[in-house]
């Protein structure tokens, strides 16, 4: 299978959605928003408060296991019992291991959800330990979203993406997303407006963003000089 690029669509993919703090921004930018995550209750929440969304089909929730395979067989996903985005479906480590219990959840790869929901022209990839994965399942399949984030925990994030033809990077520190995007100005299908973006969200994206737009050499020069982690590497191709 290969995907070309085209950004008409507006299909926007939020892998890892969690509790939906991200919904009603893609909501305002995407004809379509496919959210994506393995967590059931996050899931219930999400069905049940975005329901309207749900039966415009404007909204489309998949609640699986995103790894490297497509599965009959249900998978163990490990859901955090007190933080709800830190659940994962890598087995965490034997220390670590009282903090989550397990559910039992369908696998898909990422490529299976993007063939079956449309060519992508946002995707935000925040799977606790599976993102890397899915960015090689989207180089395997030529899956090159116009517009792209990732969580960077390690600087290896970023040599994935360069490999995947982006030449436009930017940064968004997810720590710092209600104070440096609060009462921003965002585009959105009816024009622009104001919008705040909540603690834990994953800020905005594409042209919503301030910070400037660096190409390769000096985005790697940027990335060696900062501390990796709760942060989200951007990327565009033009």
């Amino acid at each position: 299978m290969s995907i070309e690029i085209a950004n008409s669509k507006r299909v926007i993919y939020d892998f890892g959605m969690n509790d939906g703090l991200n919904l009603p921004y893609y909501l305002k930018k995407g004809i379509k928003v496919v959210g994506i995550e393995a967590n059931p209750d996050c899931c219930d929440r999400v069905k049940e408060k975005f329901s309207n969304y749900i039966n415009t089909q404007q909204l489309v929730v998949e609640n699986c296991v995103v790894g490297p395979l497509d599965s009959k067989e249900e998978v163990e996903f490990y859901v955090h019992r007190f933080h709800s985005v830190l659940s994962q479906f890598p087995k965490p480590s034997l220390r670590n291991q009282p903090n989550f219990r397990t559910v039992k959840i369908a696998q898909r790869k990422a490529s299976s959800i993007i063939k079956e929901h449309g060519i992508p022209y946002f995707v935000k990839i925040d799977l606790e330990g599976g993102d890397e994965q899915v960015l090689e399942d989207f180089f395997e399949h030529t899956i090159i979203p116009e517009l792209l984030s990732v969580e960077a925990q390690k600087i290896d994030i970023f040599f994935k993406v360069l490999k995947m033809g982006y030449r436009l990077f930017n940064w968004v520190d997810g720590a710092k997303v209600s104070r440096d995007y609060s009462n921003t100005q965002i585009n959105t299908f009816e024009g622009i407006e104001t919008y705040s973006f909540v603690r834990q969200s994953a800020g905005p994206f594409g042209e919503d963003l301030k910070s400037p737009w660096r190409t390769q050499e000096p985005f790697l020069d940027f990335l060696l000089g900062t501390r990796m982690g709760w942060k989200d590497i951007h990327a565009k191709l033009h």
